[in-house]
């Protein structure tokens, strides 16, 4: 059994060097879950799930491309039989180069896409807006207009630093009236409010109809970007939108208090999140296994050789429609 030497909001241990003068010191990466909600994270080989470090503009949890290749060699000898890796931005060379390290510690190492991000900057809010769809921006128009005539229609940014509780209890209340399952860890959310809300990075919207809550959101933001982190709403209100109408509120919030200029909406291809964002991006995975254990071979054998030859006909099928093209 292999526990993985990694944990989310703070500095991590990942081995020792010696330098010249033979002292040996003590090496650590910074891995802040805070830095950008779609996180990386980690399974080890008991199955335990958590984070591994995170990816934000031009920089990652990883460090430079030499810290990150060092990292990725160090963590390599500590895995017994097999790791996984989520939500990487392999666009990035550190995270490249810390792929490198995997396998030149000796793993075998395949990447997979893992899901596509949909993200949006946001200079002008007036411009984005314009830029919408006609269907999305006629439905926030007409039902706003609608609920508003009669006085219908209200929001709130709850002020989480002294009321996080009573946000946490609205969220969980729509939650519960929600389509969606039951949440498998249930003080989660209390949880997440409870410290990220108060240091201004959870922020919650509700939309309420007729003075009842009918959407609740909570964004996560952080260093002028913000991601859409948990949503729902009650179906009695299905008709007017209330998800809708909220997530145009808040995405105007966010940008013009807030001072969000950057936007994504989490994981998943859903396709409503194309009608309010324009831009796609794949974060990937990584499967390593190690070729000195039985379970590392036969997670070779049945999951990453696959994988690899599957990669090998897509490039060689492509290839030959290239040349076909050409002659």
């Amino acid at each position: 059994m292999t526990t993985l030497p990694l944990r989310a909001g703070g500095k991590v241990w990942i081995g020792r060097t010696r330098h010249g003068d033979g002292v040996a010191e003590r090496r650590t990466c910074n891995v802040s879950a805070l830095d950008h909600a779609v996180d990386q994270s980690y399974e080890d080989d008991a199955g335990r799930k958590g984070s591994g470090g995170t990816q934000q503009g031009d920089r990652t949890a990883f460090g430079g491309d030499d810290d990150a290749r060092l990292f990725g060699t160090l963590l390599a000898g500590k895995i017994g039989e097999k790791v996984r890796l989520d939500a990487l931005d392999m666009a990035h060379s550190a995270s490249r180069a810390f792929e490198q390290g995997l396998a030149a510690g000796g793993l075998v190492v395949v990447r997979f896409r893992h899901f596509a991000n949909w993200f949006e900057q946001i200079g002008d809010f007036a411009d984005y807006w314009n830029g919408r769809g006609s269907q999305l921006k006629s439905t926030v128009k007409r039902k706003a207009a609608t609920l508003q005539r009669q006085d219908r229609l209200g929001f709130e940014q709850i002020d989480m630093a002294v009321d996080w509780q009573r946000g946490a209890e609205i969220y969980k209340a729509i939650y519960a009236r929600s389509w969606k399952p039951a949440e498998p860890h249930p003080r989660f959310m209390d949880g997440l409010l409870e410290k990220m809300g108060p240091r201004g990075i959870a922020k919650l919207g509700v939309a309420t109809i007729d003075g009842r809550p009918a959407a609740a959101q909570i964004w996560l933001v952080q260093q002028g970007r913000a991601t859409i982190f948990k949503l729902a709403h009650d179906p009695a209100f299905d008709g007017q939108s209330p998800g809708t109408l909220l997530t145009h509120w808040m995405l105007r919030q966010l940008h013009d208090r807030n001072g969000v200029c950057d936007v994504d909406f989490g994981r998943g291809d859903d396709v409503y999140k194309r009608l309010w964002l324009n831009s796609s991006r794949d974060r990937q995975g990584i499967l390593a296994a190690n070729p000195r254990s039985l379970k590392g071979l036969a997670t070779i054998a049945f999951d990453i050789l696959p994988s690899k030859l599957a990669k090998w006909r897509r490039s060689a099928s492509h290839s030959a429609i290239s040349e076909d093209k050409k002659s």
